[in-house]
């Protein structure tokens, strides 16, 4: 696409260089854009970058999308809309716990992007506050992903990050990241 041509550059500066930079090419966050310009916006970077991921969207900015990339995936659930070219070659592995079915949406967003990543996900779905059982009975599976790096990462809830780091404390290097809590009104 020519400077000429450049049909986002009254709404948007695209960062086209980011793959470079971080390894992963700039995402667009479809919250707060229209549809059109979601759709505009991603097919700049998947042209450059082979891969593009929106955040934050809806159906009606999916349905825009896939007029210009066909391939494009829409997951209700998690709210973004994506496509890679590349091939899956996955370095590491990630689990993504969360505490409970409220928490799904949120999880399969960093599930999505974790893949986009090239990561292999192991999803550890409901292992919330009621009960330490609950993560106790999905420690094999936690500790399946640390043999793949050198330390553990997890996803986790704010409500289990305290428990999550008192447990495994004393079992190696573990990061627990919290996502955000959202609260909709």
């Amino acid at each position: 696409m020519t400077k000429n041509n450049d049909n986002t550059k009254d709404f948007a500066e695209i960062d086209l260089d980011r793959e470079k930079r971080t390894g992963f090419p700039e995402v667009i966050f479809g919250e707060t854009k229209t549809p059109k310009q979601s759709a505009l916006i991603a097919e700049k970077i998947y042209k450059k970058s082979n891969l593009f991921l929106i955040t934050r969207t809806n159906t009606e900015t999916f349905n825009e999308v896939k007029k210009i990339i066909p391939e494009a995936e829409f997951d209700e659930q998690a709210k973004m809309i994506y496509s890679s070219k590349k091939d899956e070659k996955y370095q590491g592995k990630v689990s993504v716990v969360n505490a409970g079915t409220s928490d799904i949406p949120i999880a399969k967003e960093a599930e999505i992007t974790a893949k986009l990543m090239g990561v292999k996900v192991e999803s550890i779905n409901d292992v919330g506050v009621t009960g330490i059982h609950r993560i106790l009975s999905k420690v094999d599976k936690i500790r399946e992903s640390k043999k793949k790096l050198r330390e553990l990462e997890l996803i986790v809830h704010p409500l289990v990050r305290k428990e999550m780091r008192l447990f495994f404390k004393k079992k190696g290097k573990i990061k627990v990241f919290e996502i955000p809590l959202l609260i909709e009104s």
